[in-house]
């Protein structure tokens, strides 16, 4: 996701508004390190699922993801400080390019009632006779985030990939809360924290105890839409 969207969610996280100033100079080094945070927790609560996420080099998955990258941006996604977060067309791809979410591409047909074209329940329902357009979509891409110049492979798990961003906004959040109280303290923000640092301890825990992502909202502490939480269009966090 974009810097402004990371901005948006990260205030509306914290509920507090994060300064011009704040975004340029510490809002990339709150994102890093929430990100750090997250993943050293896994590594705690569970050192195979920790490993398992790691793409490296020989992995069947590493030469897509790595293929996947602009190519002008290689040497910076992979420098020692970077961040790099990757959700673009992985959704899905359909096999009629102009056809970008999976109930689209999967509708299209045409009806001998044209006014029931693309909807097949329509057309046979008015006894119309319905030729599909024969189009399939599938997942041929990969979720995954780039730190540092390691590769956390989130596969096909659009719940995983979102769960973790969550993370990475909710840590975000608690680190812009902290530098705020420090120079205003007060109670409200005390309590903030507080709260946002039991939900993340609580999530993290989920997210390292199912590797399959079967987890459904409801398992959270801080419950969030899994499926599309961090994904409002193609998008990615690069800092």
């Amino acid at each position: 996701m974009a810097q402004i969207t990371f901005r948006k969610h990260l205030e509306a996280t914290a509920k507090e508004n994060i300064t011009k100033a704040e975004r340029e100079t510490m809002m990339d080094t709150w994102a890093k390190d929430g990100f750090d945070d997250f993943i050293a927790q896994v590594a705690v609560e569970d050192s195979v699922m920790h490993g398992n996420l790691i793409c490296s080099q020989g992995d069947a998955d590493y030469n897509s993801i790595y293929n996947s990258l602009p190519t002008t941006r290689l040497t910076s996604i992979f420098k020692a400080g970077s961040f790099y977060v990757r959700n673009e067309t992985n959704i899905g791809r359909c096999t009629n390019n102009q056809k970008r979410n999976k109930v689209a591409c999967e509708a299209e047909g045409t009806c001998s009632d044209t006014q029931y074209n693309n909807n097949e329940a329509g057309c046979t329902g008015a006894s119309g006779t319905w030729t599909s357009a024969g189009n399939s979509w599938t997942v041929d891409g990969k979720y995954f985030m780039i730190r540092g110049g390691v590769i956390y492979n989130f596969g096909t798990q659009i719940k995983q990939l979102n769960l973790a961003m969550h993370q990475v906004v909710k840590r975000a959040a608690v680190k812009a809360l902290t530098y705020h109280n420090s120079l205003s303290p007060t109670s409200s923000r005390a309590d903030q924290i507080t709260k946002l640092t039991s939900e993340t301890d609580k999530d993290t825990k989920t997210f390292a105890a199912d590797a399959n992502a079967t987890y459904v909202s409801g398992d959270l502490e801080d419950p969030i839409d899994l499926n599309k939480a961090y994904q409002p269009r193609a998008a990615e966090l690069a800092v």
